[in-house]
């Protein structure tokens, strides 16, 4: 059994997971995978094969990670949307949905110097786009955990619920 961290860019997947992994759960990150995989990050991938390829890219990580047991897998924010995967997670005891604000999640990537986000390239094309993905999110989330607060207390929440 694992647990998947879903959630839109922004919302803390990646940095949660690492936290949770300091507690004893192990942790596998789907970008990070890929980036490994591909030796290329996905905003690379994005660029030079478009995001349909990355989305296949991402498919075939996504159940090769899945294949593992007892982890915590950070989902890119897209992932969800591969019909797939959305049918996969569905069967799925823990899916973890990390939810925030659109102009909270959108301020975090502006101040993230670290990660170039294609897909968010105007507030308008971040705000439709997590528009379209949420109610993908609330379907697919056995467990909402709120991600509007520091890194600690959603650390703390999940804790709770796992």
């Amino acid at each position: 059994m694992n647990y998947y961290l879903i959630g839109f860019m922004g919302a803390g997947k990646t940095t949660i997971g690492h936290e949770l992994a300091t507690l004893g759960l192990k942790h596998l990150d789907l970008d990070v995978y890929i980036q490994n995989q591909y030796q290329k990050i996905a905003a690379e991938i994005i660029e030079e094969e478009g995001i349909e390829q990355f989305r296949l890219y991402e498919q075939k990580c996504f159940f090769k990670v899945s294949q593992q047991d007892n982890y915590i897998i950070s989902l890119g924010g897209g992932t969800i949307t591969i019909p797939e995967v959305a049918e996969y997670l569905q069967k799925q005891k823990y899916v973890i949905y990390l939810e925030a604000d659109c102009p909270i999640l959108y301020k975090r990537i502006q101040q993230d110097i670290n990660n170039v986000r294609p897909l968010a390239d105007s507030y308008v094309h971040f705000t439709s786009l997590f528009d379209s993905r949420k109610p993908l999110y609330d379907k697919l989330a056995t467990i909402k955990i709120n991600a509007n607060q520091n890194i600690s207390d959603t650390v703390a929440q999940i804790i709770q619920v796992i």
